[in-house]
């Protein structure tokens, strides 16, 4: 990844408090371990948060249910990594 492209990232994953893991453009929440990759341009990171993360406490102080329920909405049917670090509420999964 290129140092400007690094420096981006880093600018604006740093009001998110995540923390470049040194490698490429990967970056991870302080609070729920949640990793992010793969940075386009226009990536809002507070928006990746959500759609990916949307259990995330932090995410939920900071932003509000409200947004992460419509980052969710727009994007229903992905495949989101479950949090499992230690004393994290995750809910259960939805029995099918």
């Amino acid at each position: 990844m290129s140092s400007r492209k690094k420096t981006a990232c880093y600018r604006s994953c740093k009001h998110t408090r995540s923390f470049l893991s040194g490698v490429r453009d990967r970056v991870k929440c302080f609070y729920c371990n949640g990793g992010l990759q793969n940075w386009s341009q226009d990536d809002d990171p507070w928006e990746e948060h959500a759609k990916w993360y949307p259990t995330c406490e932090f995410l939920l102080q900071q932003k509000g249910p409200e947004f992460i329920h419509n980052i969710v909405a727009r994007f229903p049917n992905i495949n989101r990594p479950r949090l499992t670090a230690p004393g994290r509420d995750v809910p259960p999964p939805v029995p099918r």
